[in-house]
């Protein structure tokens, strides 16, 4: 069985759900979980700009990404076993999958920090990374044919409009610079489409193993420059923003793909300048603009119609 073999299901918008016999209140279960953990992911996701900003003020790329990603790895290890969750796959093509989950990262990775190095202002690459929504968007309705109604749809198109206003700055944008980008934002969604499609043959603690060690031996061989070990103090600081990015994060962003469509998780990513502009504004003593606040009031709208719509069509027509 190839990779594009496997029964691409969708949990719930699908005429034929999975089994065939989940009720309506499943699914509405279903739906709650799976926006639940995208948030979850979103917020999580969004607090690793802090560490990492802090963190690579300190070393350089190829260590900070190898370092990183490997101490992922050793908390989603040992989660899978307290879990039990360590259960390595017997077909060859979810093998495929696991490991391209790794290979997508280390070209999406390599793109975003090159980026970062390049351009004058790296909130220019933050705002070019809100196409990795988009491209997510597109490629879940083309290759996994998932489908979406009209409120559901305004609901994306306002999360758009909203996650592009809130990470919007002014600055010149090279041609180098939007080709990284364009590389690291089909990378993101390719990955999400993969791992929509083998989510039903292993489970998110695997999936997250893979990435993220393959992740680290990946540009650890691959990206140039001395590798380094850190001083204790940056240590510190990527063992916790570790934690909350290359594992609880991606994490939770698997566990939401195991209950709504890509196309969901990939606009919910679209929330995530909301949480680093709340964090800024919490931790860093930033001001927040009347354009962050309005572009995130946007963005909870969008969010809401979004919920609002799947869930209603989740559920049984009411009267008689």
């Amino acid at each position: 069985m190839s990779l594009l073999e496997i029964p691409l299901n969708s949990r719930y918008l699908q005429k034929e759900p999975r089994n065939n016999q989940i009720s309506n209140l499943t699914q509405k279960q279903d739906l709650i979980i799976g926006f639940s953990f995208a948030t979850l992911s979103a917020a999580c996701i969004g607090g690793t700009y802090l560490f990492s900003k802090v963190a690579l003020s300190t070393t350089n790329t190829r260590s900070f990404i190898s370092i990183w990603m490997l101490m992922g790895a050793v908390y989603v290890f040992a989660a899978a076993i307290i879990k039990r969750k360590l259960i390595f796959p017997q077909k060859r093509s979810i093998w495929l999958g696991l490991i391209s989950l790794g290979l997508f990262e280390i070209i999406s990775s390599s793109a975003f920090f090159t980026a970062i190095s390049l351009a004058s202002q790296p909130a220019i690459v933050a705002f070019l990374a809100r196409f990795t929504s988009l491209f997510g968007l597109i490629m879940s309705v083309i290759i996994l044919k998932e489908r979406m109604n009209l409120t559901a749809l305004a609901g994306t198109v306002i999360i758009l409009v909203g996650g592009f206003s809130l990470s919007y700055v002014s600055g010149t944008i090279g041609w180098t610079l939007l080709l990284l980008n364009i590389i690291m934002s089909i990378s993101v969604a390719a990955s999400l489409i993969v791992g929509k499609v083998i989510i039903e043959e292993t489970n998110p603690y695997m999936m997250l193993l893979f990435r993220n060690v393959i992740t680290a031996i990946g540009t650890f061989l691959i990206l140039p420059g001395p590798f380094e070990i850190p001083p204790l103090s940056t240590l510190g600081v990527m063992a916790v923003g570790a934690f909350i990015g290359p594992f609880l994060g991606f994490l939770f962003l698997y566990m939401a793909l195991d209950h709504i469509d890509a196309w969901m998780v990939s606009i919910f990513t679209m929330t995530q300048p909301l949480f680093v502009a709340l964090y800024d504004w919490a931790f860093l003593g930033s001001v927040l603009t009347w354009t962050q606040l309005l572009a995130g009031i946007v963005i909870l709208l969008g969010t809401y119609l979004i919920i609002r719509s799947s869930i209603r069509h989740a559920l049984p027509p009411s009267g008689p």
